[in-house]
């Protein structure tokens, strides 16, 4: 539910909520060892059967006032509230536990101020917002101690995420738009777990450790040429480029979920037909060829990491036809 008041011309508050009620229930337990069955056949008998509940009920708020300075510029300001369900451990690597590990649900106060703006006659777009997010109860994938897990969920605490946003389009000319995106993050563990503690691989969790994937910095630059062909036709070009800061896609902090910084190019060239109904297109997916992971997730019984490459430099090509 949402309602705007109209203070005055220029002045809107928005004030709104969302209730949520969930409702999860695990039900398992062990089958035979060593026993596959194949797609029809019914599973084996289970034994050691294990069921448990759990049930959130929430209500989150949302605030927001939007002054309009004048038809090219806005300012505004909001406070929201967020929140993400708990759930049950999903692997159990050494055995069925006793009673089931559970995680409890994650809670975000979200404070952001900004400016969305039209300069130029509508040429020049800027778009600037600064914010800061506190955790409570942050979930984050980590190796349960107990059931050796490795992608299970953990409650780490508290945490503040703050951070800055700057997003610029400009038309160049007739056919040239540039943009150009910056990101920037600060994250801070503020508490951890129930008693101040979190392990996990056999790492201990310290507030030093930073948050995952939270790069201090990300920029996007962003060109594209698009012109009208004489025909009637279009042609496009456009090349996406974008570095972004090291970051740790685990809790851990250890060296082998490190991602280094790194810069990804993508080009991309497509001509449509007068009428729209074909697009033709050429792309070229990390067009410099970089080398790094997606993810990395350590795995503790086994004492190794695996992680998820990044495709090497990839062609595509693409017809499309609308009806």
């Amino acid at each position: 539910f949402s309602a705007d008041w109209y203070l005055t011309d220029q002045l809107t508050l928005t004030a709104g909520f969302r209730w949520t009620e969930e409702e999860k229930d695990f039900i398992g337990g062990a089958s035979a060892p060593g026993y596959y069955p194949l797609r029809g056949e019914p599973w084996p008998g289970i034994f050691n059967p294990y069921e448990a509940k759990q049930k959130w009920t929430e209500t989150t708020p949302k605030f927001d006032v939007r002054y309009q300075i004048n038809d090219d510029v806005m300012l505004y300001g909001s406070y929201s509230e967020g929140y993400k369900n708990g759930g049950f451990g999903a692997r159990f690597p050494v055995g069925l536990p006793d009673p089931i590990p559970s995680y409890d649900p994650e809670f975000v106060t979200n404070y952001e101020l900004g400016m969305k703006a039209d300069f130029c006659g509508g040429r020049m777009r800027l778009n600037a917002a600064a914010f800061m997010m506190d955790y409570e109860d942050m979930q984050v994938t980590a190796t349960d101690p107990v059931t050796a897990a490795n992608v299970s969920k953990a409650n780490l605490g508290e945490a503040t995420i703050t951070g800055f946003e700057a997003e610029m389009t400009a038309l160049l000319g007739d056919y040239f738009t540039l943009g150009v995106n910056l990101g920037l993050l600060d994250d801070e563990i503020d508490r951890l777990g129930t008693n101040n503690t979190l392990v996990s691989s056999g790492i201990v969790i310290t507030p030093s450790n930073d948050l995952p994937f939270t790069p201090d910095y990300t920029l996007a630059l962003m060109g594209k040429y698009e012109r009208p062909l004489a025909n009637g036709g279009n042609l496009s070009l456009r090349a996406d480029y974008v570095v972004k800061d090291d970051f740790h896609s685990r809790i851990e902090n250890i060296v082998e979920t490190l991602h280094d910084d790194y810069k990804n190019l993508n080009l991309n060239v497509s001509y449509s037909t007068p009428s729209g109904s074909w697009i033709a297109s050429l792309a070229v997916i990390n067009a410099t060829d970089e080398e790094y992971y997606l993810s990395t997730t350590p795995f503790a019984p086994l004492n190794y990491v695996w992680g998820m490459p990044v495709r090497p430099r990839t062609y595509q090509v693409g017809l499309q036809y609308n009806f």
